[in-house]
């Protein structure tokens, strides 16, 4: 799947439709744009992950959820 600034919902919810994979975005990060292509041959959580690698976010498994959020930073000293 390819994209143009396409807003992070948007492309969650096609990878849910076309894969069967959902995963949400708090509104913060939902209305990112994205451009670029994601593969779905390999599923829809390789997808999700390729999104949240390329945005630098963080897919994590929260509940019966999955969701992106906003990478989290390292612990200083």
């Amino acid at each position: 799947m390819a994209y143009h600034k396409a807003m992070v919902s948007d492309v969650l919810g096609d990878i849910g439709r076309l894969t069967g994979f959902q995963a949400v975005a708090f509104p913060e990060i939902a209305g990112l744009r994205f451009t670029g292509e994601l593969p779905t041959d390999k599923g829809g959580e390789q997808a999700v992950r390729v999104l949240a690698a390329r945005l630098g976010l963080s897919l994590r498994h929260a509940g019966p959820h999955w969701v992106l959020v906003a990478a989290q930073e390292p612990a200083g000293p």
